[in-house]
């Protein structure tokens, strides 16, 4: 039996759980990618180290809610799912399975996720995932990284004159590689840059009206001298209306596209 198998048959038993409490320290330091069994039926390789790797392979899934709304958002619909912050990938999947003919577009920059993005996609032949390794912004520019302990807590450093640098694009300058196709929905969760992020889309948001749903954290838009109050602002500007979605794991808003 495979490690990731029976720490997953142990963290669904109620009576194993003093022995999940004595692995749990070893697990949050096992840095080797395990596979985990989603409920969409993909394979999907996560890091351990990260509550969302360890819940992904217990249970198949994460933050319910926001699952069930990107469910919705795309189901039977053909073309793109841009999933921003994609961690693990786990959301670009879900989204997968539930369109008629997609594609996801995922773009992480942590390279310990990437890591499992990679695995998941090749060792899976997930042909309709691509992954682009860069962050999303108003501008193209290069960064450094903050490796949280905390695998989903990662996030741009723009003071950073040390470590390795990585690129920030604007979601517009894709507009190409997307030709041909409608851009349906977009998760945007990247630890205070989403603001920027929309801001480097104006003309994909203009052109195709994709349904928006975003993580929107005050604490962590000040980072980037924004708030959530901008960003709701920024988004009128464009026709979207907003609303919060109630029940998630974080802080998180729904943008609809106004008629126009």
């Amino acid at each position: 039996m495979s490690l990731g198998s029976t720490v997953a048959r142990l963290g669904k038993s109620e009576t194993a759980r003093p022995l999940r409490r004595l692995l749990r320290p070893i697990l949050s330091h096992w840095s080797r990618p395990i596979a985990a069994k989603l409920r969409t039926g993909h394979t999907c390789y996560v890091d351990l180290r990260s509550v969302v790797g360890q819940g992904l392979l217990v249970t198949g899934r994460m933050d319910p809610k926001l699952g069930d709304w990107i469910s919705d958002a795309v189901a039977g619909r053909d073309g793109i799912f841009i999933d921003a912050g994609a961690n693990v990938g786990y959301f670009s999947l879900l989204a997968l399975s539930k369109m008629r003919n997609g594609t996801a577009h995922a773009f992480e920059i942590d390279p310990r996720t990437l890591r499992c993005l990679h695995l998941t996609q090749s060792r899976g032949n997930v042909t309709n995932l691509v992954i682009h390794e860069c962050g999303l912004g108003a501008a193209t520019a290069t960064a450094g990284l903050v490796s949280e302990e905390e695998l989903v807590w990662t996030h741009v450093d723009f003071s950073a004159t040390r470590g390795p640098r990585f690129t920030i694009q604007p979601l517009d300058s894709f507009a190409p590689e997307f030709a041909g196709q409608a851009v349906v929905a977009m998760k945007i969760d990247i630890e205070g840059m989403e603001l920027a992020a929309v801001q480097g889309a104006r003309e994909i948001l203009a052109k195709h009206r994709p349904l928006v749903v975003s993580e929107a954290i005050d604490v962590n838009m000040a980072r980037y001298g924004s708030s959530v109050r901008e960003y709701k602002e920024f988004m009128a500007t464009l026709g979207y209306a907003h609303r919060e979605l109630q029940g998630t794991d974080d802080n998180t808003l729904v943008f609809t596209p106004e008629a126009i």
